[in-house]
């Protein structure tokens, strides 16, 4: 109480700076961003929307800068605010890089209309969580032989065949397995190419993971 007080003192007296840093202790801070925007103080405006919980307070703040043509500030406002979409368009108009938050619980073509602005925003790791949540698992390899994604051995085993008799699927489990052997999942590379029949490669990977009584298991089934 005694911060909104002297904060409304401070802009009576016209020390607007002052005021502005009180009426944000006093959480007032929709108050507070307007008298720094009305004063120009456009850093305290980027700081206080940030730190705000109201994603309507950082939307307003997003526009106010969009509006000023300081555009990565209101990408990184829209993001936190919520509208991605809004953040990831500008972003990309603007040729702005930054790390988006994404919600993998989100409908499936919200999804995956952001999958081109990740890959142009150079997120490829959220891009292949994004298709595998959607499970186009031939695009997550893409992206993943593109630009050497690594998967994680839940994720390897998520997207094998369930019919590894077809020459495809023999192929798919190759990629799988080379996909996993460069990001150093040696063990799950190895049941990989197991499966594609290309016992030699898996036993070069299991040797890689250092795991002794699995080298033996693998060295005991080439026999």
């Amino acid at each position: 109480m005694a911060s909104y007080h002297l904060a409304r003192y401070h802009e009576q007296d016209g020390n607007i700076r002052e005021a502005i840093i009180h009426y944000g202790k006093s959480l007032r801070l929709h108050h507070a961003i307007g008298l720094a925007k009305e004063a120009g103080l456009d850093p305290q405006v980027y700081e206080m929307a940030l730190q705000s919980t109201s994603n309507q307070i950082k939307l307003q703040a997003a526009r106010y800068f969009e509006s000023k043509g300081k555009m990565d500030k209101a990408v990184d406002l829209y993001d936190d605010g919520g509208n991605l979409n809004k953040a990831m368009k500008l972003a990309q108009k603007i040729g702005y890089k930054k790390t988006f938050k994404i919600n993998t619980d989100s409908s499936a073509d919200s999804m995956e209309d952001r999958i081109p602005m990740l890959i142009e925003n150079q997120q490829y790791e959220q891009a292949v969580e994004v298709l595998f949540k959607l499970k186009k698992y031939d695009q997550v390899l893409k992206v993943c032989e593109e630009y050497s994604i690594g998967l994680t051995e839940e994720m390897a085993e998520t997207m094998k065949p369930a019919d590894a008799s077809t020459p495809a699927a023999k192929e798919m489990f190759k990629r799988i397995a080379k996909i996993c052997k460069k990001g150093g999942e040696y063990k799950a590379a190895a049941k990989m190419y197991v499966q594609s029949g290309d016992k030699l490669k898996a036993m070069k990977a299991i040797i890689k993971s250092g795991d002794i009584e699995q080298i033996k298991s693998y060295a005991t089934a080439s026999r």
